[in-house]
């Protein structure tokens, strides 16, 4: 910011800072990013757009993918996407124009999408499938399992199936699925920790029940 401070350019550039994946620090008993929990898949996202003074020093809760980046700034530069590609994202710059419009968040993206390997070393007894499984110089063809991961305001739920390295594609057939997690978000707000959530499924603890 200082560079385009003394270039002059300050008022004129659009700035994104994000990063490429988050970081557990003992929870869940997990360390760096392998998994899908909210630690390993949730990122800083920060955008500048001077010329949306409505913005500036602001927050929104609305969720976003980071292949939301490209087609957010594309928006708020008043750009075109390139012509013939095709982007999965979603232009969250109505959100930078209106970041106090909570419904406004909501409807945007009402969710977002993650999704992380396993590779454990014994893939016959699945009481072992959490033992040494991380996917680290293993092949993409000989990947045997991947979880999908799909997070909205007051829920993370995540699902595990067996993956076809010949397709490149996951497996959705029954006889694939492997497990799911659902996890609760209801408390997310003012002194937020991540050591609360994500510790009952609520597939096999429903808040209703027991």
């Amino acid at each position: 910011m200082d560079e385009l401070e003394a270039l002059g350019l300050a008022n004129d550039t659009l700035v994104v800072l994000h990063a490429d994946h988050g970081w557990s620090l003992g929870e869940h008993g997990e360390w760096q990013k392998f998994s899908n929990f909210e630690h390993g898949t949730r990122v800083p996202l920060i955008v500048r757009a001077p010329w949306l003074p409505q913005s500036l020093g602001t927050h929104t809760s609305v969720l976003a993918e980071l292949v939301d980046v490209a087609p957010t700034m594309w928006g708020l530069a008043g750009l075109p996407a390139p012509a013939g590609e095709i982007f999965d994202g979603t232009d969250l710059s109505a959100v930078l124009a209106a970041p106090r419009d909570k419904l406004l968040a909501q409807e945007t993206k009402p969710w977002a999408m993650s999704q992380y390997m396993r590779c454990p070393s014994d893939t016959r007894n699945a009481s072992n499938y959490w033992k040494a499984n991380d996917c680290l110089f293993v092949d993409r063809v000989l990947m045997p399992f991947f979880g999908y991961t799909l997070r909205t305001a007051e829920w993370r739920y995540t699902e595990w199936t067996r993956w076809n390295g010949s397709a490149l594609a996951p497996d959705h057939s029954p006889a694939a699925f492997v497990g799911h997690e659902l996890y609760a978000h209801h408390a997310v707000g003012t002194g937020y920790s991540f050591d609360t959530f994500e510790n009952a499924n609520q597939v096999r603890y429903p808040p209703w029940c027991c």
